[in-house]
């Protein structure tokens, strides 16, 4: 099942990472992130990274960080074993400049 997280979000050169809306996981247990970055100007990157929560308070950060430094699509690095009820995206990046994107996150059972 996909979700759509974030529709068009403009990060400028911010040390503070943006926060999806949680997704119930609702029985799936992996979580195969997508991104579309379709402006990219003076960032030396920007990151994405699944994290996980049982209580919508607590979270931690699942599988390894998805990082663009170009306009494009990516496949993210796939999450499995993913046990948590919980999971969501953080974004942030490095270096100086802005960056407008979309993301979302494609849930299964494997």
């Amino acid at each position: 099942m996909y979700n759509r997280l974030y529709e068009r979000l403009v990060i400028i050169d911010t040390t503070s990472p943006e926060y999806s809306q949680a997704v119930n996981m609702d029985g799936y247990n992996t979580v195969f992130p997508e991104i579309v970055v379709f402006t990219y100007s003076g960032l030396t990157n920007v990151k994405v990274q699944v994290q996980e929560s049982n209580d919508l308070e607590n979270w931690r950060d699942k599988g390894t960080v998805n990082t663009m430094t170009a306009i494009g699509y990516t496949a993210g690095n796939v999450v499995t074993a993913f046990a948590a009820t919980y999971a969501r995206l953080k974004v942030y990046t490095t270096g100086t400049g802005t960056a407008i994107l979309s993301a979302g996150v494609n849930l299964s059972v494997q």
